[in-house]
Protein backbone atom coordinates (compact mmCIF):
# COMPACT_ATOMS: atom_id res chain seq x y z
CA UNK A 1 0.00 0.00 0.00
CA UNK A 2 2.79 2.69 0.43
CA UNK A 3 3.85 1.75 -2.40
CA UNK A 4 0.92 2.35 -4.45
CA UNK A 5 0.93 6.07 -2.79
CA UNK A 6 4.30 6.51 -2.93
CA UNK A 7 4.21 9.78 -4.98
CA UNK A 8 1.52 11.13 -2.39
CA UNK A 9 3.60 9.94 0.87
CA UNK A 10 6.66 11.25 -0.93
CA UNK A 11 5.29 14.88 -1.65
CA UNK A 12 3.51 14.78 1.55
CA UNK A 13 6.70 14.08 3.28
CA UNK A 14 8.86 16.49 1.85
CA UNK A 15 6.44 19.15 2.44
CA UNK A 16 5.76 18.80 5.93
CA UNK A 17 9.20 16.68 7.21
CA UNK A 18 11.49 17.69 4.64
CA UNK A 19 14.48 15.34 3.27
CA UNK A 20 18.03 16.09 4.42
CA UNK A 21 18.01 14.63 7.83
CA UNK A 22 14.88 12.90 8.21
CA UNK A 23 15.89 8.87 7.51
CA UNK A 24 19.05 9.67 9.94
CA UNK A 25 16.48 11.13 12.51
CA UNK A 26 14.30 7.80 12.13
CA UNK A 27 17.34 5.23 12.15
CA UNK A 28 18.28 7.19 15.41
CA UNK A 29 14.61 6.79 16.58
CA UNK A 30 14.85 3.07 15.34
CA UNK A 31 17.88 2.07 17.66
CA UNK A 32 16.50 4.08 20.61
CA UNK A 33 13.78 2.46 20.54
CA UNK A 34 15.18 -0.88 20.29
CA UNK A 35 17.38 0.36 23.58
CA UNK A 36 15.38 2.04 25.43
CA UNK A 37 12.58 -1.22 25.34
CA UNK A 38 15.85 -3.44 26.06
CA UNK A 39 17.27 -0.94 28.79
CA UNK A 40 13.92 0.08 30.83
CA UNK A 41 12.25 -2.99 30.01
CA UNK A 42 9.12 -1.32 27.97
CA UNK A 43 6.64 -3.84 26.81
CA UNK A 44 6.90 -6.08 23.99
CA UNK A 45 3.77 -4.07 22.47
CA UNK A 46 4.57 -0.81 22.82
CA UNK A 47 8.41 -0.92 21.18
CA UNK A 48 6.88 -3.19 18.84
CA UNK A 49 4.38 -1.00 17.68
CA UNK A 50 6.76 2.27 17.99
CA UNK A 51 9.17 0.51 15.54
CA UNK A 52 6.45 -0.32 13.01
CA UNK A 53 5.17 3.41 12.79
CA UNK A 54 9.24 4.61 12.47
CA UNK A 55 9.77 1.94 9.90
CA UNK A 56 6.48 3.21 7.84
CA UNK A 57 7.39 6.62 8.21
CA UNK A 58 11.44 5.96 6.93
CA UNK A 59 9.83 4.07 3.69
CA UNK A 60 9.05 7.85 2.19
CA UNK A 61 12.00 9.23 3.51
CA UNK A 62 13.84 6.40 1.51
CA UNK A 63 12.31 6.50 -1.98
CA UNK A 64 13.93 9.94 -2.89
CA UNK A 65 17.29 9.06 -3.31
CA UNK A 66 18.44 12.62 -3.63
CA UNK A 67 19.97 12.80 0.11
CA UNK A 68 21.67 9.69 -0.55
CA UNK A 69 25.09 12.17 -2.10
CA UNK A 70 27.28 9.76 0.46
CA UNK A 71 26.22 6.27 -1.56
CA UNK A 72 27.20 5.75 -5.17
CA UNK A 73 24.24 3.77 -6.85
CA UNK A 74 26.79 0.06 -6.64
CA UNK A 75 26.68 0.74 -2.85
CA UNK A 76 22.95 1.15 -2.91
CA UNK A 77 22.71 -1.76 -4.55
CA UNK A 78 24.86 -3.81 -2.68
CA UNK A 79 22.94 -2.69 0.68
CA UNK A 80 19.52 -3.64 -1.29
CA UNK A 81 21.23 -7.42 -2.70
CA UNK A 82 21.89 -8.09 1.38
CA UNK A 83 19.00 -6.89 2.85
CA UNK A 84 17.01 -9.98 1.99
CA UNK A 85 19.10 -12.72 2.85
CA UNK A 86 19.82 -10.48 6.14
CA UNK A 87 16.55 -10.63 6.65
CA UNK A 88 16.02 -14.32 6.68
CA UNK A 89 19.14 -15.55 8.41
CA UNK A 90 20.26 -13.14 11.44
CA UNK A 91 17.97 -15.20 13.68
CA UNK A 92 19.48 -18.50 12.54
CA UNK A 93 22.99 -17.02 12.71
CA UNK A 94 22.55 -15.61 16.32
CA UNK A 95 21.70 -18.76 17.50
CA UNK A 96 24.68 -20.23 15.92
CA UNK A 97 26.64 -17.58 17.17
CA UNK A 98 25.22 -17.89 20.73
CA UNK A 99 25.65 -21.66 20.51
CA UNK A 100 29.52 -21.17 20.03
CA UNK A 101 29.86 -18.64 22.10
CA UNK A 102 28.20 -20.99 24.67
CA UNK A 103 30.60 -23.32 23.66
CA UNK A 104 33.45 -21.72 24.04
CA UNK A 105 32.46 -20.74 27.97
CA UNK A 106 31.28 -16.70 27.12
CA UNK A 107 27.60 -15.97 28.07
CA UNK A 108 25.52 -13.97 25.68
CA UNK A 109 21.75 -14.02 26.51
CA UNK A 110 19.50 -12.94 23.77
CA UNK A 111 18.25 -10.63 23.46
CA UNK A 112 22.04 -8.71 24.04
CA UNK A 113 23.75 -5.54 22.13
CA UNK A 114 26.88 -8.15 22.97
CA UNK A 115 24.93 -10.63 20.95
CA UNK A 116 24.45 -7.80 18.49
CA UNK A 117 27.55 -6.95 17.79
CA UNK A 118 28.75 -10.35 17.85
CA UNK A 119 26.48 -11.58 15.39
CA UNK A 120 26.78 -8.61 12.53
CA UNK A 121 29.69 -10.03 10.81
CA UNK A 122 28.92 -13.43 10.30
CA UNK A 123 25.47 -12.07 9.33
CA UNK A 124 26.98 -10.09 6.82
CA UNK A 125 29.27 -12.72 5.62
CA UNK A 126 26.21 -15.49 5.43
CA UNK A 127 24.28 -12.97 3.63
CA UNK A 128 26.88 -12.23 0.99
CA UNK A 129 27.78 -15.73 0.57
CA UNK A 130 23.99 -16.50 -0.48
CA UNK A 131 23.52 -13.45 -2.98
CA UNK A 132 26.59 -14.52 -4.53
CA UNK A 133 26.11 -17.97 -4.28
CA UNK A 134 22.37 -18.09 -5.02
CA UNK A 135 20.65 -15.11 -5.42
CA UNK A 136 22.71 -14.32 -8.61
CA UNK A 137 22.93 -17.27 -10.57
CA UNK A 138 19.05 -17.77 -9.80
CA UNK A 139 18.84 -14.12 -11.26
CA UNK A 140 21.22 -14.79 -14.55
CA UNK A 141 18.91 -18.01 -14.84
CA UNK A 142 15.92 -15.60 -14.40
CA UNK A 143 17.13 -13.34 -17.00
CA UNK A 144 18.24 -15.83 -19.76
CA UNK A 145 14.65 -17.80 -19.50
CA UNK A 146 12.94 -14.18 -20.07
CA UNK A 147 15.36 -13.46 -23.12
CA UNK A 148 14.72 -16.91 -24.47
CA UNK A 149 11.01 -16.74 -24.34
CA UNK A 150 10.83 -13.29 -26.18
Amino acid sequence: MIFHHRAKLTELHSRYLGWSWMPFLYLTLIIANWGASYRFGLRFEFAFYANMILCALMLPALMNRSFFHLLSRTQDEIIGDLSYPIYLIHYQVGLAVMAIADSLGFNMPRPSPMLALASLPAILLVAWLITIALEHPIELLRQSIKAYSK
